[in-house]
């Protein structure tokens, strides 16, 4: 059985920080920006 406990975290500083601070980056993990600015191909 696997442990959620980081995306639980994760959830709870998503709620409280900034939107947007914390990106998934699919097969690498958590990338923080800058509050307001996203860098990378994807980003709108």
């Amino acid at each position: 059985m696997e442990s959620n406990a980081i995306e639980v975290h994760v959830h709870h500083l998503r709620r409280k920080l900034f939107p947007g601070v914390i990106r998934t980056v699919r097969g690498i993990g958590y990338v923080l920006d800058k509050p307001g600015e996203r860098t990378g191909d994807n980003a709108s």
